[in-house]
């Protein structure tokens, strides 16, 4: 509420809202007061005001025990600035989660497992009653070195996405798109499509498995978790530009 008490400036504030305030400015109320009436001016929808007629304005309604009122609408810079800073960081929280999957579904051996007994197998041991020391009957197979291989490719360059978009994070130009992150990412994706993809032609059916009666275990099934994860996170880094 304005403290203003006198005609002059209650006409005064009348002539200023007639203009246009800034965008930021989506509703606001001022009140003069003259001889116990109220006169409320309100403008809404705003888009452009001039500095020195937003300054008087706002040295009109200074003398009132509170602020005016300023509404924060879905369409303000700061408004899809948070919603912004919200999308990175559950990018970021996926991206972490997809590292650690990786990381798991990589070292634990429990690829395959078997329906009839306590055993299990993996990318580097052969499991049974919860002891990991027995070797894969296919150790040698170039096929499982291949896997093995895009794998670990896999969790490395998924690392260097992480720590380039940290990086980009707080050193890209604002506009700029995380490229780079992106195509890292990518990659990621690829060794992981491949690497899973050789297993589950190899070893992970039935007529490839070592066990008559098997399933797959949770590490194959975080591994393609992680190939849609990956893909995903890097399609958002190349659309995503940094605000």
């Amino acid at each position: 509420m304005c403290g203003g008490r006198e005609d002059v400036r209650a006409t005064t504030l009348h002539s200023v809202l007639r203009e246009q305030p800034p965008p930021e400015f989506r509703s606001f109320g001022c009140h003069a007061e003259e001889d116990g009436t109220k006169t409320e001016t309100r403008a809404d929808s705003w888009r452009s005001y001039d500095q020195e007629q937003l300054g008087f304005h706002r040295l009109l309604c200074r003398g009132g025990s509170s602020p005016p009122l300023v509404r924060w609408t879905p369409n303000s810079p700061s408004h899809q600035k948070a919603k912004m800073l919200v999308l990175l960081a559950g990018i970021f929280v996926v991206h972490i989660a997809t590292v650690i999957m990786l990381f798991v579904s990589t070292i634990a051996n429990v690829w395959v497992v078997s329906d009839v007994s306590r055993a299990s197998v993996g990318l580097w041991k052969n499991c049974s009653n919860g002891n990991c020391d027995g070797p894969l009957p296919y150790a040698d197979d170039d096929a499982l070195k291949a896997v093995q291989a895009f794998m670990i490719l896999s969790i490395i360059f998924s690392v260097i996405s992480l720590v380039v978009f940290v990086f980009q994070l707080f050193t890209m130009e604002k506009g700029n798109r995380f490229f780079l992150s992106g195509a890292t990412m990518l990659v990621c994706w690829l060794c992981i499509m491949v690497g899973a993809s050789i297993y589950t032609h190899h070893y992970g059916s039935s007529y490839g498995s070592i066990y008559i009666k098997s399933h797959h275990g949770y590490c194959f099934i975080l591994t393609w978790i992680c190939f849609c994860f990956s893909f995903i996170i890097g399609i958002l880094y190349l659309v995503l530009r940094k605000k």
